[in-house]
């Protein structure tokens, strides 16, 4: 296995965070969706 094989790429977990909170605001369930994030550069 190769290093390139098992990096994460830059960004990819805030990525999928999104995703997740966008599959949660599609679905209609809750009438807000907080968002709490930490500042990041």
């Amino acid at each position: 296995m190769l290093a390139e094989e098992i990096t994460v790429i830059p960004g990819m977990e805030e990525g999928t965070s999104l995703l997740w909170v966008n599959q949660h605001y599609e679905e209609g369930k809750y009438d807000v969706v907080i968002v709490d994030c930490a500042a990041n550069g």
